[in-house]
């Protein structure tokens, strides 16, 4: 991982609701579960739209995969990415 894909996710992880989707996923991702929209909307506390949209942001960097089936559409973290950037941090 480089200086630049590292800025990119630091940028977007500065966002304290983006933090929290992260930190749900991270702690669901443990027991292998994936999170659909609606369960972060609850567990978080804002709205759908507002999910959907720091959601977007997340998967365009690369650092969640989501599956959709029909209207539903639920996320996981992108493990080895996350480990990366981790790993990268922990050089410093």
């Amino acid at each position: 991982m480089n200086y630049d894909k590292v800025t990119i996710i630091l940028k977007l992880l500065s966002n304290p609701i983006r933090l929290q989707i992260l930190k749900t996923l991270c702690d669901r991702s443990e027991n292998s579960l994936k999170t659909c929209v609606g369960e972060l909307e609850k567990i978080i506390g804002v709205s759908q739209s507002s999910v959907s949209q720091h959601l977007a942001y997340m998967r365009n960097a690369r650092i969640l995969k989501y599956e959709k089936t029909g209207k539903i559409v639920c996320y996981e973290i992108q493990e080895l990415k996350v480990k990366e950037l981790i790993d990268f941090l922990d050089k410093l």
